[in-house]
């Protein structure tokens, strides 16, 4: 009698593994974001897998457009299925293109000109020196 209950309380849990394992092999991944996604980060690295223990192997600038085709954890893989893998952190992304941020010197207004730099006028040089006369030019010299 002990036996056919420790054969039947191994049996009720070698089940409840099996479909508990078997929820968890057939959960999917969430779904990827549908539509562009836009980095927001002047410079993002773009790694050979999901993790920052996988290679760099590209960087995307600031408001660089891609698409997002599966998503693992915070990771997101913005390359066709067919392709080599090329993987974001996703915080870095944003539905949004991004507004370009203004260069050092500009809040709306342009930076003052240094010396005539930036002005679209080529420096001027000082006076320009005269070529010297080869020696065939000179007139003949006179004894």
């Amino acid at each position: 009698m002990l036996t056919r209950r420790l054969n039947a309380r191994i049996a009720a849990s070698t089940l409840a593994a099996l479909i508990a394992f078997s929820a968890i092999a057939q959960a999917q991944p969430a779904p990827p974001p549908e539509g562009p996604r836009y980095i927001k980060s002047e410079k993002v690295n773009v790694r050979g897998g999901p993790g920052t223990g996988n290679a760099i192997i590209e960087v995307l600038l600031l408001g660089a457009e891609v698409q997002i085709y599966a998503v693992t954890g915070d990771w997101a893989r913005i390359s066709p299925p067919d392709k080599p893998e090329k993987w974001v952190y996703s915080p870095l992304l944003q539905p949004e293109k991004p507004q370009p941020k203004p260069q050092k010197g500009q809040k709306g207004q342009p930076a003052p000109e240094k010396a005539g730099i930036g002005s679209g006028q080529k420096p001027q040089a000082g006076p320009k020196e005269q070529p010297k006369p080869k020696q065939d030019d000179q007139p003949p010299r006179q004894h």
